[in-house]
């Protein structure tokens, strides 16, 4: 029977790693109460066969009925496409993919303004085979979506004084996020320790000329 136990043992720790490295669809958590699932998908090359420029590269924008902006880019023909979404208020995510030059795709995840990962990843290989990349796993106690809440808590998201996330990061060595908030030419930054969650520093300043393209995280209109 013993011998039946650890064969069976064997087998699991022997097969498990290789289910995690098939998995092409995988569920991520965000603020505000939401569950995003991130499945495999192939990107339809003839849909924007007629926005590439006569140099071979693209860069498109559109907007959804629903107010989530979409930018397609890729630097010339035969190079990766990337995909950004950004979804309406409340949502503070954004949404990013990568897809090889024959449109399958290569990597899927979420990240905070600018372009900070977080939570669970897609990672792809050119034949399809997908893996789950875990973003946070050495971060610490207060995860991205904690550090959110708290932001909420001092009225700094979806709060009375409309202010935004402009950029967030987490510092490995102090083990503490930090956040850039904006509104208007007002800009504060929160550093947040991330194990006990304190706002540990607050500091505040304005500026008379914002820069519009870095506001707009390089959308353009269509």
């Amino acid at each position: 029977m013993r011998k039946l136990q650890f064969y069976i043992l064997a087998l699991l720790l022997l097969f498990f790693p290789i289910l995690i490295e098939g998995q092409n669809s995988v569920n991520v958590d965000i603020y505000p109460e939401r569950t995003i699932t991130l499945n495999y998908e192939k990107f339809n090359l003839n849909t924007f066969s007629s926005k590439f420029a006569q140099s071979g590269s693209l860069d498109y924008t559109y907007t959804e009925a629903d107010g989530t902006q979409i930018r397609v880019t890729c630097q010339r023909i035969g190079e990766p496409i990337e995909v950004y979404e950004i979804p309406p208020s409340p949502a503070v995510h954004r949404l990013y993919k990568e897809f090889y030059p024959d449109g399958n795709m290569k990597q899927k995840g979420l990240y905070l303004p600018q372009q900070f990962p977080i939570g669970k990843w897609l990672e792809c290989d050119r034949n399809g085979r997908c893996r789950v990349v875990d973003q946070d796993m050495e971060r610490g106690s207060v995860n991205y979506n904690d550090m959110l809440k708290i932001l909420e808590r001092y009225n700094f998201l979806n709060g009375p004084d409309n202010w935004q996330v402009f950029v967030v990061w987490y510092n490995d060595i102090a083990h503490q996020w930090g956040a850039k908030l904006r509104k208007g030419t007002e800009y504060k930054t929160l550093t947040i320790d991330a194990n006990s969650g304190k706002v540990s520093n607050e500091f505040g300043y304005e500026i008379s000329m914002p820069n519009i393209e870095v506001n707009r995280e390089y959308f353009q209109s269509e």
